[in-house]
Order: C-alpha cells, then structure tokens, then sequence
C-alpha cells in the first residue's frame, strides 16, 4: 500500500513540474490550425489506433467541461470491426478502426449540447495526436431509435442513457483526397455579426 502511494504522489509531483515546461515548448499556432484548418474524413485505413493514443483521446472527453459538471455521458468505445461495419452500413457513415458513441441521461437540450462538446474534445485530442477523425450523428441517432433495445444491449448502454453522438478515429486513406474535394467553408462575414456598444 506505501509503494503505491509513493508512486501515486511521485506521479503528481511529476506531472507538477512538467506543466510549465508543456506550457513553454507549446505552440499555440499548431493547436488553432487543428481548429481552423481540420477537415472532416471519410476514408480510413485498417491501421489501428493506438491503445495509448485512445487512452488520451478518451481521458480528454471524460474530463470535458459540461454544464453544471453533470458529467452526463457514458463513453462507449467500439472496436470491433464487424459492430462498426454493421452500424456503418446501417447509416451509410464511415468506417474507421474506433468508433466512440457518446450516450447522455436524456433528450434535454443541455445533456445533447454536453454529449456535442465531449465529442469535440475527443476530436481536437485525436487530430492533435495525427488521427483522421469524422464526428457523426446517424450511428448514435440508428442505436437510439432501435425499439427493440437490442443495439443498446449489445454496446452495454445503460437504460437510461441513449446515444446522441459518434467519433470515428483513424488514419486517413491517402488515396481519398479530403481536401480538394471538401465543401466551402462560409464566409467569415457572412456568419460572423458583432453587436456593439457606444
């Protein structure tokens, strides 16, 4: 039990003395080309992802901020291929090594905008690592409308959760070409409105 305490306080120690070394070397302008520049994949290859690349993917959608910290999601994280497959096909989504549905306690508009924003961190973290990454609604939305209960069975979503979004996560086909093929982006003036003072 002392070694493991130890090892638990060394950790945080650690992990104490590393932030403003992080904070040094990092490079704000890499992060926002993430959130500027990022396009949305379709085509994945075979190649997995790695398990403690996921792990971090995941840490970063467990610890995302929610609204009064309900923290109300389950996190289900799909690796099998022929459940992916099943679903994809089902929704005519993509195919990736890992899909992850994010399944919040109910319909309010505020447990959906939570379930949105874990999503999101888990994309930013996934792009960040060098995955290609798809955020999705129709495998969530296929899993929630199945009245037989069965999809939610299968995945272990709890009973009174229901899946409202999906990430898949893995290395972009390089025979897809997701860039030049891509929609516009809107105008900046065209979206963006200020409202001022005198």
């Amino acid at each position: 039990m002392k070694r493991i305490i130890a090892c638990l306080i060394f950790c945080c120690l650690l992990s104490f003395l590393m932030i403003p070394v992080l904070a040094e070397s990092s490079d704000p302008s890499a992060f926002l080309s993430i959130l500027t520049e990022g396009k949305t994949n379709w085509y994945f290859t075979g190649d997995p992802v790695n398990d403690s690349d996921l792990h971090t993917i995941l840490e970063a959608g467990v610890n995302t901020a929610s609204a009064i910290n309900e923290q109300p999601w389950v996190i289900t994280v799909i690796t099998d291929s022929e459940i992916i497959a099943q679903l994809a096909d089902t929704t005519s989504s993509a195919k990736a090594p890992v899909m992850i549905l994010v399944s919040v306690t109910s319909s309010n508009e505020m447990k959906i905008l939570d379930a949105g924003l874990a999503v999101q961190s888990m994309q930013i973290a996934a792009r960040a690592l060098g995955y290609a990454t798809k955020i999705e609604t129709a495998p969530a939305r296929a899993v929630r409308n199945d009245h037989s209960g069965e999809w939610a069975a299968k995945l272990g979503i709890p009973a009174d959760k229901a899946a409202r979004a999906a990430l898949f996560i893995g290395h972009a086909d390089g025979t897809a070409d997701a860039v030049t093929s891509a929609s516009a982006r809107n105008d900046f003036d065209s979206v963006v409105h200020f409202v001022t003072g005198k």
